[in-house]
C-alpha cells in the first residue's frame, strides 16, 4: 500500500515545478518582466543623469574651451621661447640653397651687426628664399611675399643677378624696392662650405622712404641697422 504521506509530497514538488516551468516560459514570451534583484542607488542615478545632462547643454563649450587654452598655451610659450632678431636678411636668389648656407650667413653678420633691441645680445636671421623657377612650386615666392608685406625687421636682401629683377615689379614710378647703395657680398662668406654661388651675390637694403613703412619708428629703426651692416661688408 502506498504510503500517503510521500506521495502527496511527490505531488507538491511535481506542483512547485510545474509553475516554475509555466512562469519560465511566459517570461521568455514577454508576459512576465523578471524583477530586478539590484535596486540601483538613487544618488548614482542623480549623479549619472547630472553628468549627462551637463555634456548635453556645455560638451561643445568644454571642448572649445580646452581647444583654446591649449592653443593659447602653446601661443604665449612661442612668444616667451621666439627669438628676438636684430636684422633679418632675406636670402632670395634663382639658385636654391640648403639651409645651412644661410645659416653660416647668419654667424658672419652677426659678428658686424649692431645690437638693435638693446637685449644684450645680437642675433641675425638669414631666412632662405631661394627659388627654381624651373619648378611649378610657388611656396617660396609665397613666403617672400608674406615677409615683405608684414615683417619691419627684414630689411636686407641678398639677390643673384636674375633675381633682383624680380623687384622691379613692385617699384612705383618714384620709388624703387631697394635703395642705391648696394654691395657684392665676397666669396669669402663662403669659405668653410662647399656650396659657392653660380652667380655674383648681391647685398641690397629696402627703400623705406615714400612707402608705407615711411615714419614707421620700428621699421626706421631695423632699416638703420642694416645700412650699418651693408657699410661694413667687405
Amino acid at each position: 500500500m502506498p504510503d500517503n504521506k510521500h506521495e502527496s509530497e511527490t505531488l507538491r514538488q511535481r506542483r512547485l515545478a510545474n509553475k516554475e516551468f509555466l512562469e519560465l516560459k511566459k517570461m521568455q514570451s514577454g508576459e512576465i518582466i523578471p524583477e530586478n534583484t539590484h535596486k540601483p542607488n538613487p544618488a548614482d542615478e542623480t549623479i549619472s543623469k547630472k553628468a549627462e545632462n551637463f555634456w548635453f547643454y556645455y560638451g561643445k563649450f568644454l571642448i572649445v574651451g580646452i581647444i583654446s587654452f591649449i592653443a593659447l598655451f602653446f601661443a604665449v610659450r612661442q612668444c616667451i621661447t621666439k627669438p628676438k632678431y636684430d636684422l633679418k636678411v632675406i636670402y632670395f636668389t634663382y639658385e636654391p640653397v640648403i639651409d645651412s648656407v644661410t645659416e653660416t650667413l647668419s654667424a658672419e653678420f652677426q659678428k658686424i651687426t649692431d645690437d638693435t633691441n638693446g637685449d644684450g645680445e645680437v642675433l641675425v636671421s638669414v631666412i632662405n628664399c631661394s627659388y627654381n623657377p624651373n619648378t611649378y612650386s610657388n611656396v617660396m615666392l609665397t613666403k617672400l611675399q608674406a615677409i615683405i608685406s608684414s615683417d619691419d625687421e627684414a630689411m636686407m636682401f641678398i639677390t643673384d643677378e636674375n633675381s633682383i629683377k624680380y623687384f622691379d615689379n613692385i617699384r612705383s614710378d618714384t620709388v624703387t624696392f631697394f635703395e642705391k647703395d648696394t654691395k657684392t657680398l665676397p666669396e669669402k662668406y663662403f669659405n668653410d662650405l662647399s656650396f659657392k654661388p653660380g652667380s655674383k651675390l648681391t647685398v641690397s637694403v629696402r627703400n623705406i622712404k615714400g612707402t608705407t613703412l615711411d615714419k614707421n619708428s620700428s621699421a626706421e629703426k631695423y632699416h638703420k641697422t642694416a645700412k650699418k651692416l651693408l657699410e661694413r661688408i667687405e
